[in-house]
């Protein structure tokens, strides 16, 4: 299973001694933490590097003094931006010792973000002013998001309308990503029963919110989404309900955006269906039918076996989308 992430964002000339720090407890804690000290060479600018290791770290800790670097808040805002969990550690100042302004206003709240505008991402805020202490607020505050954000225990219901809301929940607060693995594709289809308009309301307002977010994924780089779905039900669907047109117009559109996009939005058929799954930036969602026919929809909050499974989905799928 992989490790949960850590990207440690500071001052590289302030805080050596804290970074350290950082390294180790991360390492005890069986995490993995990501530095500029660590960082391989490569052939792209060193903030393009950053960027790239924010979007792909589960957590983002920033360690703040005396100054507050143009690159610390852009990583800070790029974190903020991505939906990511935050940890802020401040070291308190002595009566000889001062902040800058630009630090001040960022404490404060007076940046480009508010802090309060997306309630996911406020971040968890720790002082201290001694090595000791600093070692002992980023294990507690590592520990408390971990057990606040990425291991809740799994819900089981086999109640339609609890796993439709909580399916639109995930897709609502995913930010970074979305893999989606159904029988047959509503975006390709159109929502059942084809031929009325009294429509399932919940299944209706999941459409809406994935449709949005493909949407918004056009202009957002950041984001990827992978939408999986039966090749053998689909077509066997198309031929009941008559829906070769209806499918053939929406495949020509979202082949459209799927070249848009580079690739970040990517339809692929799958050769066998082992269950409606949906899965988020840092949760999932699984349903299958048990022997006495009855759904059962299984979800958990645990970003390192969302981002397994995530791993998983994108090997397992088929060739990329053909006519069928």
């Amino acid at each position: 299973m992989h490790k949960i992430r850590v990207f440690i964002s500071s001052s590289l000339t302030e805080l050596e001694g804290e970074r350290e720090i950082a390294q180790e407890t991360i390492n005890e804690l069986n995490m993995e933490p990501v530095m500029f000290e660590d960082l391989p060479a490569m052939d792209k600018t060193l903030e393009s590097a950053y960027i790239d290791e924010i979007k792909k770290s589960h957590i983002f800790v920033a360690i703040l003094w005396k100054n507050l670097t143009e690159p610390v808040e852009k990583e800070y805002n790029t974190a903020f931006e991505l939906g990511i969990p935050m940890l802020l550690l401040v070291k308190t100042i002595t009566y000889r010792e001062s902040r800058t302004q630009r630090l001040e206003r960022f404490l404060n709240g007076n940046t480009a973000n508010n802090l309060n505008s997306l309630l996911q991402v406020v971040p968890f805020r720790k002082k201290f002013r001694t090595l000791h202490e600093f070692s002992k607020e980023l294990k507690e505050g590592l520990m408390n998001l971990v057990s606040d954000r990425f291991t809740e225990p799994a819900f089981t219901t086999t109640s339609n309308e609890v796993t439709s809301k909580i399916a639109l929940n995930l897709v609502q607060n995913a930010k970074r990503r979305l893999l989606l693995v159904v029988k047959t594709p509503q975006i390709l289809l159109g929502l059942r029963p084809y031929d009325s308009e009294k429509k399932n309301y919940l299944e209706e307002a999941l459409y809406n919110a994935v449709s949005k977010w493909i949407d918004e994924m056009i202009i957002d780089e950041r984001r990827e989404f992978l939408f999986l779905y039966s090749e053998e039900h689909t077509q066997n669907e198309i031929k009941r309900f008559n829906l070769q047109n209806v499918y053939a117009n929406n495949l020509k559109k979202y082949n459209e955006i799927q070249k848009k996009t580079s690739g970040r939005f990517e339809l692929a058929l799958i050769p066998e269906f082992p269950g409606r799954i949906l899965i988020g930036d840092n949760s999932f969602g699984i349903q299958f039918r048990t022997p006495r026919d009855k759904v059962v929809c299984v979800f958990r909050q645990d970003a390192s076996v969302a981002t397994d499974l995530f791993n998983v989905f994108n090997e397992y799928r088929d060739q990329p989308e053909k006519q069928i």
